[in-house]
């Protein structure tokens, strides 16, 4: 299976980076941190990191490797005008905040043609849009997969809160953003989507949406034998919410669980009460 690449940007662990610097642009992702901002050779430095990262990949037998592009880590850092205030060659229109994440490709490219001795995928994962009105839009992150099917990665992965429901907040009433980056794709590599994909039936009608994949992970949390349920049914036997009292049993790790009870949607309790009732369990 691919192995996720990622450096975390401005999100980066301060006690986990030498001398707890966090290299990276500023970026509302991670409002409570204040990067300092990479000198060139740094940028080079970095590309030439994933590189080193992706032939350590390559001899530990995975499969593949998936560029993190979404999630406002370093590689969204740079994509994206509102985190991005360079005032160099790699900010400002569009065509300057491709060229980081287009560099980490032909770097992992060169480097998978040195190094592996088989076949080795590249993906490539992206937030195909982000919420303020100075930040990127679909429209910029479909020219970026015109780019990066270009420059030779084998699939695209789209980060989404909703599959199924997820639209361009400047066309609410429109195609979905799933359909629209399948579109865009139109048969050239694969396009997995991720984001709210609970059931069987959610996960055949995200494909019918022209995706190649329908990921599936809140579902896999609730159900780690998701796969099998699907399979063999009824399929009123997968869980669509998380049961905090079961928490537990399923091993949810705490830095996990902390996330999921903070996020929306999981919990047909609010996450307070689920809180209260795993305290109590």
């Amino acid at each position: 299976m691919p192995l996720p690449l990622f450096d975390a940007g401005a999100k980066a662990l301060p006690d986990l980076t030498p001398n707890s610097a966090i290299l990276a642009p500023p970026t509302p992702f991670a409002p409570t941190q204040t990067p300092r901002t990479l000198r060139e050779s740094e940028i080079h430095d970095l590309i030439a990191a994933f590189g080193q990262a992706t032939r350590r990949a390559i001899e530990a037998g995975f499969d593949g490797i998936e560029l993190h592009g979404a999630r406002g880590f370093l590689l969204q850092n740079f994509f994206s005008p509102a985190s991005n205030p360079r005032s160099d060659q790699w900010q400002g229109s569009l065509a300057n905040r491709m060229p980081f994440a287009l560099s980490v490709v032909a770097e992992v490219k060169r480097v998978i043609a040195a190094h592996a001795p088989r076949l080795f995928v590249l993906g490539y994962r992206i937030s195909p849009e982000e919420p303020g009105e100075n930040d990127y839009g679909v429209t910029d992150s479909l020219a970026l997969l015109d780019h990066l099917i270009t420059a030779g990665i084998d699939y695209i992965h789209t980060s989404l809160a909703s599959v199924l429901n997820d639209r361009p907040m400047n066309d609410p009433n429109g195609e979905t953003i799933a359909a629209r980056v399948a579109a865009c794709a139109a048969g050239r590599i694969p396009v997995i989507a991720a984001g709210g994909l609970r059931t069987p039936e959610q996960a055949s009608q995200a494909l019918a949406l022209g995706l190649s994949v329908a990921a599936v992970g809140q579902g896999l949390v609730m159900n780690p034998d998701w796969v099998e349920l699907a399979e063999t049914g009824p399929a009123d036997q997968i869980e669509t919410t998380l049961d905090p009292q079961h928490v537990t049993a399923l091993a949810i790790p705490e830095k996990l669980w902390a996330v999921i009870d903070a996020t929306p949607g999981w919990f047909a309790l609010t996450p307070q009460a689920s809180t209260k009732r795993v305290a109590n369990a």
